[in-house]
């Protein structure tokens, strides 16, 4: 049976072996992974196709643009670019870039893709609503200080996932479009403003085996 997208997939699910592509995460149905694919438009224009799996053999991030298509994977500890000319190892940065890129990811395993949990904290403008808790890693490369889930407390539903950064606004990630499917609520929306542009996220699927 399919596990909510917004609670945690195991609580002691690790990352770890070498790096796996969206055909690796694939074939292992007998193991917790979360499958999505949404269709990306930019206020810049642009438009391309988002896949993205997280499961404990690692993670895979395809982006595929009408001229070009970006392949990343992750073994939980490095990230690596898959390319014409073979399989290359990343920065640190990208690693922590790419489970950025995974909304559903985040949510489902918020402390796992996080190192932990260092603060719980009320949101503004209305504490009562909204409840953040801060991860325990940023990316100093890229400009992030901390990440952080938004969810209603009542509910523990998900409003948002943000990258908190220095002297910027965060860059957010806001849930939308909630569908509930088997009797799970599931968001098909994901907004992010990155303090420049604007990409909205419409989900074609969303799969928690």
């Amino acid at each position: 049976m399919r596990k909510p997208v917004y609670l945690a997939l195991s609580t002691g699910l690790a990352l770890g072996g070498c790096a796996v592509s969206d055909k690796g995460i694939d074939g292992l149905p007998e193991v917790p992974v979360l499958h999505t694919v949404a269709d990306v438009t930019g206020s810049d224009g642009s438009q391309f196709t988002v896949t993205t799996g997280y499961g404990p053999t690692g993670s895979f991030y395809k982006a595929v643009y009408p001229d070009r298509v970006v392949h990343y994977t992750t073994d939980g500890e490095t990230a690596f670019v898959h390319d014409e000319d073979g399989i290359h190892e990343l920065p640190d940065s990208m690693l922590f870039y790419i489970q950025s890129q995974m909304f559903h990811a985040q949510v489902a395993e918020f402390a796992a893709l996080n190192d932990g949990i260092w603060q719980r904290r009320p949101c503004d403008p209305d504490p009562a609503q909204c409840r953040e808790k801060i991860g325990r890693i940023g990316s100093g490369p890229l400009g992030v200080t901390y990440r952080a889930l938004q969810t209603d407390p009542r509910t523990g539903i998900p409003y948002a996932v943000l990258n908190y950064r220095k002297k910027q606004p965060p860059i957010v990630a806001r849930f939308s479009d909630w569908r509930t499917v088997d009797g799970i609520p599931l968001a098909y929306h994901v907004t992010v403003e990155d303090g420049e542009r604007t990409f909205e996220y419409r989900y074609r699927s969303i799969e928690g085996l």
